[in-house]
């Protein structure tokens, strides 16, 4: 039992010494991309919601992240209620989307 518990406080010592030399940064190797930016410039515009409207009459098709950027209310849907809430944000009567402000991939 005690050679178990001294196992075990060594273990976390190393573990804890490790970390300690290492800093591990869990966005470093990820993107940050905001709810709304459709076209991925940076910013949420009009275009954006053109580009909502677009895709969900079937005009055009949105990769992955253009589909997870796109759905501003989380439905699992891109459809003309995200262009509204893009739209509302755009406008200023409302200040965030459902989602929240940005996701990371």
């Amino acid at each position: 039992m005690k050679d178990i518990f001294k196992k075990t406080i060594l273990g976390l010592c190393v573990a804890a010494t490790l970390s300690s030399m290492f800093s591990i940064n869990a966005h470093a190797a990820l993107t940050r991309r905001l709810y709304g930016d459709v076209n991925g410039d940076g910013v949420i515009s009009k275009a954006d919601a053109e580009m909502i409207l677009q895709s969900s009459v079937g005009n055009t098709s949105l990769d992955k992240y253009q589909f997870i950027a796109a759905d501003v209310n989380g439905d699992g849907k891109v459809n003309a209620q995200d262009a509204t809430l893009v739209l509302k944000l755009l406008a200023g009567t409302i200040t965030e989307f459902p989602v929240g402000d940005c996701f990371y991939y």
